[in-house]
């Protein structure tokens, strides 16, 4: 509420009530217009004010009229407040209440201030704004469209929604007799028709704006003559009807205003003041020149020259009130405080015109400027105009409204803006940066735009404050840094990342990039953008790099050529020497010929000779190489040429399956009698090898023995059939890697045969550190592969091990083998076979899906492996099954039909082999053939003179069946006399059976050969076959082409064993007893 008023200290004096003071004050305090003669009337009644009393009901008299203050509105002090006894109040031309009003604004310090004031800043002063509580509220402007129709779009503050909740208000208007007091308006019908029934001379303009509402019944709604929004879109027309309104009236051609015709234009007008220096001083006025104001009550609209035009929505407030009001003119003693207080602390958007009495000049020179800068970490951008002057620029920001920038020095000095080339500047501007201005960013997104966006706005603008910034201080993007230390015998490449002179390592760069982190603090403490780019083709080959580093402790070696063969070329250092043994082991056919040793007592075939080249070009430079041939082309003969080579300079090492041990040694006799061999076996072995230069020994040796044997330096160390070492927490395998030796040669046809972590185990063997750490080659290979099948992770794992493992196929350089064909017989189980078989399957069903509950997948590892065990014994016979249920069952479904089968083929003279996991199966055989008086032979793991039977199986009068232990006999033999070779037992793991078929099917084999596996129907042994292909798909996948279709034992494949059966036997019998 309005605070009660004091008594009164005293009236304004004389010589500060003169008339255009008076008129100026009122204007600018109380929004109260008089003419001249009215001002000096006031200026004399002001000394004859008597006040009768003070406070919240004061009275005043003037020239025998009583004026009261009514202090009870919560309202700024105005003309509202007070009331006259005169007869010219209720006019509202009361001079007497004037008068009144200048006395209380003198006794309040905020409008005393005002009297002291010069009349042009009083007359300015609006333009600003209002200047504080002194001022009332202003009344507004009662003018109206006057004509046939009236449209006016009013805010209905009772809507539901009162920020969009508009109306229309239609009104016909009869013109009265006196001009500008209408009659009482009607309102106007809902039908065109009754419209124009009631009101004469409606135009196209009417009637298009009506049919505009009444076509969007749907959205509006005609209520008490208003229309009223219905939704969201009915507001939209509604809020659009007011430029449509004008747009109308700019259709008609007898549009009057207070009774005169009027032209009416559409295009908005923004109207400036403008400045003209004189001699009585800087003249100001609007360009151009407003003759009058009309309130639309949803606009305004300027009458220039004659012409109606709207003025532009965003012509700002402050300057709207003033508008045709006549501008002041600024004396010379008062310029300086004109331009500094209303044009550059004001803001008064001034244009001055040239004129050589005025201190406002043009610039010499300007740019526009993107400036940065920092609050409390935040990247503030903002943009800046400089105006050149005197070599200096003078600074002015968008937001300042000032039409004038200061120049500091001795003489007041002001540079002339260009207000329409910032405009555009800043349009430009906005076009690269629409967050708007000032523009604010944190985090990475400060960085991402100092990093993307800043470059191409520099392109456009000067940029400033770069250099200042500290949180956000980008230097630019890291570069790669790659180097090969010169003057070493091994290879190795370090990578770094710098910029300028500030450097990062390569681990602290992959960190940030593997967490999705794109810049880094450099040692300075300024920011570094990651070269995404690179790191996008490169970061996996640098990870893998490193985690070889740390694994190794040393450099990476010639072994990581393939790997960092790529940023070779972007190498500092002599690459020479290193690019061309890159490119030597990318294609294996490019390494360099190297004669055949003397002494090798066998002609080698031309892929023999290359595996040969190869494996001594590996050695010469520290590689390791794994030879994967198909099982049967020769890599025995292959591995003994190389000893041969290298024989001399120190013993060499052969790892081999004992079953094997024996062949070793004939080999070595046969194609290279000169070196001389010593088996490394039996009670009395001693290690002692200065007298030999090949040493040749079993796996199980390896694991006794392995701390003797790696005291000794060896030449080679060759691992035979190296699946062997397929495990890397056995200890034959850590006896392996343990071993001391300049070459390490892998000699396996199936380097991979149930899991990506074998091949890993294999090279950790060949090459320590090849792969890094094992929970790297999870992440990298395992994991995508196996579980995801993800092509570009087997791609990768090609390219890793393709120049360390040569792998040629019989189909590829064997053709004069004779083919080999493979068929599955089924044969289906009795029916006290098949119920015994269903008891075990579902006893174990329930043991093992109570394992997992109660202990998880991992820790039923060999429960259910015990499960199929049994499950598979009870196909094979039901002996092999260790229940006393089993006792009772006789005879064998899989012996019946291999015996028939068998009849066959020595009746027809054809040899066959018999491989089966089970030694107690093959002597169920051995006695059924024993039955019928067939000789045959048996090798199992205790079978002494093995070479002995080897030789008298290839014998071509040998007897017509060899049955051998898959363990014992299903490597390394060479069985060339069969061309049969039946498989009794599937097991998940196709690689042994494949290795046990290649006994029969190598080279010196003549004859086609036939593989025949037995399989029950409707058993756990169909699952098996269908996993084998799964297996199979996963090692040619890894070692031949890009194939891929993998997966391990899952919960999906122990469903089906356990739920699997044939479709047309239920549940049968009781569970046995486990």
């Amino acid at each position: 509420m309005t605070a009660p008023l004091p008594p009164t200290p005293g009236l304004p004096p004389a010589e500060l009530l003169e008339p255009a003071r008076v008129s100026a004050l009122l204007e600018l305090l109380f929004d109260v217009t008089v003419d001249g003669g009215a001002a000096a009337q006031i200026a004399g009644l002001v000394p004859q004010i008597e006040t009768l009393a003070s406070g919240w009901r004061a009275r005043w008299a003037v020239d025998g009229q009583t004026v009261r203050y009514y202090g009870y509105r919560d309202e700024p002090l105005g003309r509202s407040q007070f009331g006259c006894s005169c007869p010219a109040w209720d006019r509202l031309g009361c001079l007497h209440v004037h008068a009144v009003l200048l006395a209380v604004a003198w006794r309040l310090d905020e409008g005393r201030s005002w009297f002291h004031q010069p009349v042009w800043a009083l007359r300015l002063r609006p333009l600003l704004g209002a200047p504080g509580a002194v001022r009332g509220a202003t009344a507004g402007r009662d003018e109206r469209w006057e004509g046939w129709l009236r449209y006016e779009l009013v805010h209905d503050p009772g809507a539901a929604d009162p920020l969009f909740a508009w109306t229309v208000e239609r009104e016909v208007m009869r013109l009265g007799k006196r001009d500008r007091l209408p009659l009482k308006p009607q309102r106007c019908p809902a039908s065109w028709e009754a419209l124009q029934g009631q009101v004469r001379g409606l135009r196209d303009a009417d009637r298009e704006l009506h049919l505009l509402l009444a076509e969007r019944e749907e959205l509006v709604t005609l209520h008490k003559g208003r229309w009223q929004a219905i939704s969201g879109r009915g507001r939209e027309i509604l809020q659009r009807l007011a430029d449509r309104v004008v747009l109308g009236l700019a259709d008609m051609d007898d549009v009057r205003l207070g009774g005169q015709p009027v032209r009416v234009q559409r295009a908005p007008v923004w109207p400036k003041i403008c400045g003209e220096g004189g001699d009585r001083g800087l003249a100001l006025r609007w360009s151009p020149p407003v003759q009058r104001v009309v309130d639309m009550g949803s606009g305004f609209l300027l009458m220039l020259d004659g012409t109606l035009r709207p003025l532009d929505p965003d012509f700002p407030d402050t300057l709207r009130a003033s508008l045709g009001r006549p501008l002041p003119v600024i004396p010379a003693d008062g310029q300086a405080e004109f331009f500094q207080r209303f044009v550059l602390e004001g803001g008064l958007p001034v244009e001055i015109e040239a004129a050589e009495d005025l201190p406002v000049f043009d610039a010499d020179d300007r740019e526009a400027r993107v400036v940065l800068d920092e609050v409390r970490r935040e990247l503030v951008v903002d943009l800046r105009y400089a105006y050149w002057w005197d070599n200096q620029p003078q600074l002015a920001a968008p937001q300042d409204p000032a039409s004038l920038v200061a120049v500091e020095g001795d003489e007041p000095t002001w540079i002339r803006r260009d207000l329409a080339w910032e405009r555009a500047e800043q349009r430009a501007l906005r076009e690269l940066l629409p967050e708007g201005l000032p523009a604010r960013f944190s985090g990475d997104a400060a960085l991402d735009f100092l990093a993307e966006r800043l470059p191409e706005l520099a392109r456009r603008f000067a940029v400033f404050g770069q250099d200042s910034l500290i949180a956000n201080r980008l230097r630019g993007t890291l570069e790669p840094r790659v180097r090969v230390p010169s003057g070493l015998d091994w290879f190795d490449l370090r990578v770094g990342f710098g910029l300028g002179d500030q450097e990062l390592g390569a681990r602290e760069v992959l960190e940030s990039w593997l967490a999705g982190r794109p810049y880094l603090r450099l040692p300075d403490g300024s920011l570094a953008k990651l070269p995404e780019a690179w790191l996008a083709r490169h970061a996996w080959r640098l990870a893998q790099i490193e985690d070889i580093r740390r694994v190794r402790r040393e450099g990476l070696g010639a072994q990581a050529l393939p790997l960092a063969a790529p940023l070779l070329d972007e190498a500092e250092g002599d690459i020479g020497p290193w690019r061309a043994l890159a490119d030597a082991l990318e294609e294996h056919g490019g390494v360099p010929e190297r004669p055949v040793p003397a002494g090798l007592n066998a002609t080698l075939r031309p892929y023999q000779r290359l595996g040969f080249r190869w494996l001594a070009f590996m050695r010469e430079h520290g590689l390791g190489a794994c030879l994967a041939d198909d099982m049967g082309l020769g890599k025995t003969l292959q591995a003994i040429a190389l000893l041969l080579d290298g024989a001399g300079e120190a013993p060499s090492l052969v790892v081999a399956p004992t079953s094997v041990v024996d062949n070793w040694a004939r080999e070595c006799a046969r194609f290279a009698p000169g070196l001389r061999v010593r088996l490394f076996h039996g009670p009395d072995r001693r290690a002692d090898f200065a007298d030999a230069d090949v040493i040749i020994t079993t796996y199980g040796l390896l694991r006794l023995d392995g701390a003797a044997l790696a005291e000794t330096r060896w030449r080679h160390v060759i691992l035979d059939e190296a699946q062997a070492i397929k495990n890397p927490a056995s200890k034959v395998t850590r006896a392996a890697c343990a071993l001391d030796a300049d070459h390490r040669v892998a000699l396996t046809g199936t380097p991979l045969e149930n899991d990506l972590l074998e091949l890993r185990s294999i090279f950790q063997f060949l090459m320590p550190g090849f792969f890094g750490s094992r929970a790297a080659f999870q992440r990298r290979f395992v994991a995508p592969i196996q579980r995801q099948a993800d092509p570009e992770a087997l791609a990768e794992l090609r390219r890793r091990i393709r120049p360390f493992v040569l792998r040629r196929l019989k189909r590829e350089v064997a053709a004069e083998l004779p083919p080999r064909q493979e068929q599955v017989l089924r044969c289906e189980l009795p029916p006290a076979q098949r119920d015994l078989y269903e008891r075990v399957r579902a006893t174990y069903q329930a043991s093992v899906e109570a394992s997992i509950a109660e202990r998880g997948e991992a820790l039923s590892k060999l429960h259910i492996l015990e499960a199929l065990t049994r499950l598979r014994q009870a196909c094979c016979h039901p002996g092999l099954l260790p229940f006393e249920e089993a006792r009772d069952v006789r005879g064998s479904a899989k012996l019946d039909l291999l015996m028939e089968t068998l009849e066959s083929a020595v009746a027809d003279g054809h040899r066959s082999l018999v491989f089966s996991q089970w030694p107690s199966l093959l002597e169920r055989v051995s006695g059924r053939l024993e039955a019928r008086g067939w000789p045959y032979l048996l090798l199992r793991g205790d079978t002494r003179n093995r070479g002995a039977l080897v030789d008298r199986w290839n014998d071509p009068d040998g007897p017509p069946v060899f049955l051998i232990s898959l363990k014992a006999g299903g490597t390394g033999l060479n069985l060339t006399g069969a061309d049969h070779v039946f498989h009794l037992d599937p097991w998940w793991n196709p690689a042994a059976e494949d290795q046990a078929t290649d006994r029969a099917h190598r080279i010196g084999q003549t004859r086609p050969v036939t593989v025949y596996r037995l399989v029950a129907r409707g058993t756990v042994e169909e699952r098996i076959l269908a996993l084998q292909e799964r297996k199979r798909a996963l090692f040619s996948a890894a070692l031949e082409d890009d194939r891929l279709d993998v997966g391990s034992l899952s919960r999906d494949d122990l469903d089906l064993v356990f739920h699997g059966g044939v479709d047309d036997l239920g549940a049968a019998g009781d569970a046995v007893g486990l």
